[in-house]
């Protein structure tokens, strides 16, 4: 079976979105303040506090791989 030309997007139960005519909108800002997040999440001593050890742990996996990842936002209307 050829694999399907058309971008979509599955998100549950066989439920599929048509990416074709989403337009697509780079965000810089968002990255760099995505990054400083990191940075400073990286940054702390989260201390005994399990939430801003898991924030703490999250900012020092992040930072690493953020160059890789692509965040994409998506928003759609049923016909």
């Amino acid at each position: 079976m050829e694999p399907d030309p058309v971008p979509r997007a599955e998100y549950f139960d066989g439920w599929y979105a048509d990416m074709t005519a989403s337009p697509v909108k780079e965000r810089p800002g968002w990255r760099d303040g995505e990054r400083a997040m990191w940075e400073e999440a990286a940054a702390l001593d989260p201390g005994d506090d399990p939430a801003l050890r898991a924030f703490h742990e999250e900012g020092v996996r992040s930072l690493p791989i953020l160059g890789l990842t692509r965040r994409v936002m998506a928003s759609a209307t049923a016909p």
